[in-house]
């Protein structure tokens, strides 16, 4: 019987004969040989030309013998000018007997995280991210700094939120520097932040944020339990990967963990009692609990008046409605169902049709799928040469379709409609949900027209209702409904004084009252 694949990497476990003893590993301590040492990391490595050492001769002294140390470090990993700084010059003017043991470097080397290192393997792992080994002859375990010096982009504006009022920071590739990020943006005491280290070759860090005294402790309790059981799995751990292992369920289509590179939003969702989930070289943060409703929304809601914020979300909902039903409403209507439109709209939309050889379902499957693959080719097209493919695909093929009667023109129209109505969406997770979930609306409603099309809406409608993320119901508060929380910031976007009810307003003086000078001495703020 064959052996199976394993569930990641697609590798076959190897086969062990029954009763045969298992095989002993490679030894992984130091010898305490500092060049056999340096030749065993280098072997597990194997052998990569920007693995640099360097001897450091220490000359004798008083009370100390003579003695050759050997750094260990990946070219281009590590910062040469802090490596001589802190490093190189410590130990040649390290104290006598100091260095006669690995531990004796705690007390000379001029960094903030110096560990020592018992196994081969710890030690190639941690030069891999950024570290310096330190080899003695005698020593029996290695002494590591870390010296990062990663290449990496700056902080900048987040190419998938962009908005026209509010902040422009946003993550990027490095765990260090978004938890930075997030506490210059969120400076309290109570934010609080435990790593973990989810998968084995390569392990990644991974950091769970939430604030003391606004979540609950269940929820957080709920989290440890989740990014534990991410400690074996095989493979590359990013943050979809996190996603779907945290969210265990059969149907992904929609996002059950709202994803951002906007530092802001996760600062606000960890203010209403949040959890967000970092991973390291991923600019986006998950965060747990989510609802539907949040992919709705936009950083600049909270940016603008709450009149326009209510006209914003109202335009993003019905949008989200267009797009996912229009070119299925049409389906229905013309092919099965136009004895309910108006007799002169019925006669139009009849004409429009006159010469097309197929059935609408099957106009209505062509033009989304060139849609969609004239989408996807303007996404992945340079930008010199993506919006004239843009251009090309949509007026000059749609207008030579129609003009040969392959397409009518009310189609060209509602395909435009659902389209454009898709790209008014926040979150590009749901823009990729609506375009999959329109595929089977459109064949009910090509097989039992518009009765199909709402079967098919209430049965999408209950799968909704039956998702949870991190055990919330995912249509709260509609299902479960809670008026309050419908009216407060979900629909509507109120002030910020019933937002933040703990919050007063300022005491604003009359405008006839004499200004207050402050007192000497005092400085105004």
């Amino acid at each position: 019987m064959r052996a199976p694949r394993t569930w990641f990497l697609g590798h076959r476990r190897p086969r062990v004969k029954p009763g045969s003893p298992p095989s002993p590993g490679p030894v992984t301590d130091f010898t305490g040989n500092a060049q056999a040492d340096a030749e065993a990391i280098a072997r597990h490595l194997g052998r990569p030309g920007d693995l640099q050492r360097r001897l450091l001769p220490l000359s004798p002294g008083p009370g100390r013998s003579s003695r050759t140390l050997l750094v260990l470090y990946l070219d281009n990993l590590v910062n040469v000018a802090r490596l001589e700084r802190a490093v190189v010059l410590p130990l040649l003017e390290g104290p006598p007997g100091a260095l006669d043991r690995p531990d004796g470097l705690l007390g000379v080397i001029a960094a903030a995280h110096v560990r020592l290192v018992s196994t081969v393997p710890d030690a190639a792992t941690r030069l891999i991210h950024g570290w310096v080994m330190v080899l003695g002859d005698g020593w029996p375990q290695a002494a590591g700094i870390e010296l990062p010096d990663w290449p990496g982009r700056a902080v900048d504006e987040p190419p998938s939120e962009v908005v026209t009022k509010g902040p422009r920071t946003g993550f990027v590739e490095e765990l260090r520097k978004n938890l930075a990020l997030l506490r210059v943006t969120f400076p309290t005491p109570n934010l609080r932040v435990q790593l973990f280290s989810c998968g084995k070759e390569p392990g990644i860090s991974v950091a769970m944020v939430w604030m003391e005294g606004r979540t609950p402790p269940e929820r957080v309790e709920r989290g440890r339990i989740l990014l534990g059981r991410l400690h074996d799995i095989l493979g590359p751990v990013d943050i979809q990967t996190v996603s779907e292992l945290v969210g265990r369920t059969t149907m992904r289509v929609l996002p059950l963990f709202f994803q951002t590179e906007r530092v802001d939003r996760v600062a606000a969702a960890l203010r209403e009692g949040r959890i967000a989930i970092f991973v390291d070289r991923s600019p986006f943060a998950l965060v747990a609990p989510s609802t539907f409703f949040m992919m709705l929304t936009s950083a600049e809601d909270y940016y603008q008046p709450p009149e326009v914020a209510l006209a914003l979300r109202l335009t993003r909902m019905v949008g989200f409605l267009l797009a996912l039903v229009a070119t299925p409403f049409y389906i229905g209507l013309v092919g099965f169902n136009p004895g309910v439109l108006p007799t002169r709209l019925a006669m139009a939309v009849s004409a429009s049709r006159q010469g097309v050889p197929y059935p609408a379902w099957m106009e209505a499957l062509i033009m989304e799928l060139m849609m969609t693959i004239l989408v996807e080719a303007s996404v992945r097209l340079p930008r010199a040469i993506g919006s004239a493919a843009t251009v090309v695909g949509g007026l000059i093929i749609g207008q030579a379709a129609a003009q040969a009667s392959l397409i009518s023109n009310l189609m060209i129209i509602v395909v435009a409609v659902s389209a454009i109505t898709s790209f008014a969406l926040p979150n590009v997770e749901i823009l990729y949900a609506v375009r999959v979930m329109k595929w089977p609306m459109m064949l009910a409603a090509g097989l039992m027209g518009l009765p199909g099309l709402f079967v098919a809406f209430v049965l999408m409608t209950m799968w909704m209702a039956s998702l949870r993320s991190l055990d919330e119901p995912y249509l709260y508060p509609m299902a479960p409904f809670e008026g309050i929380a419908v009216l407060r910031d979900t629909l509507l976007r109120r002030r910020w004084e019933i937002l933040h009810p703990g919050r007063y307003r300022p005491q604003v003086p009359p405008f006839d009252a004499a200004p207050t000078r402050p007192a000497s001495g005092e400085v105004t703020p």
